[in-house]
């Protein structure tokens, strides 16, 4: 046998097959390394996947500010942050202009939007029945992914009991992470 097929037994030292699934001098088992294991390589990619998948953040598009947005009592929207008192500025696309920028390169969307705080409109697909989350897609026949908006408070909850499925929603947020499978997830602001 050739030497790239030995190896040394952990328990006895003595040469053995690397095939063999125990020592024939001492009967221990010859394990393999839980990192050889498939189920290990798979996390590990997924994880990298994940790494490259997140990125930094750019802005492009159009801007607007909460202090120019009303609501529908036309009473001014005001910034509640307690770090800040500037407006956040909030770029405007529809889903279709973020899933087409996701489709036509993940690494870019992901760079240009990720951490970005964006006024979106989009078509509502999903509503989480136990109101933690809505989701909204591109206004098209068919789609399997879109946006994944979670919903932060109880005033934000009471407006997406209101809305139905299949109709055309507006809001504002911030886009926490971008992926080619999962698309974009997104904590709600405010529904317009």
């Amino acid at each position: 046998m050739s030497n790239n097929k030995m190896t040394t037994c952990k328990t006895c030292g003595k040469e053995m097959a690397k095939s063999a699934k125990v020592c024939p001098s001492c009967g221990a088992k010859n394990k393999k390394p839980f990192f050889t294991k498939p189920w290990f390589i798979a996390i590990v990619a997924l994880i990298i996947i994940g790494a490259i998948a997140s990125g930094g953040k750019s802005k492009s598009g159009n801007t607007t500010t909460v202090a120019d947005k009303t609501n529908s009592d036309n009473s001014e929207v005001k910034d509640t942050t307690a770090e800040s008192t500037t407006a956040i500025e909030y770029t405007d696309y529809t889903v279709d202009d973020l899933m087409a920028q996701l489709e036509d390169n993940a690494l870019k969307a992901s760079n240009d939007h990720k951490g970005e705080n964006v006024r979106i409109t989009g078509k509502l697909n999903n509503i989480d029945s136990s109101g933690k989350y809505i989701s909204l897609v591109p206004n098209t026949d068919f789609a399997i992914i879109g946006v994944q908006c979670y919903i932060k408070n109880d005033e934000t909850k009471s407006k997406v009991a209101e809305l139905s499925k299949d109709s055309l929603v507006t809001l504002t947020g911030k886009i926490t992470d971008v992926g080619e499978v999962l698309g974009y997830s997104l904590n709600i602001d405010n529904i317009e």
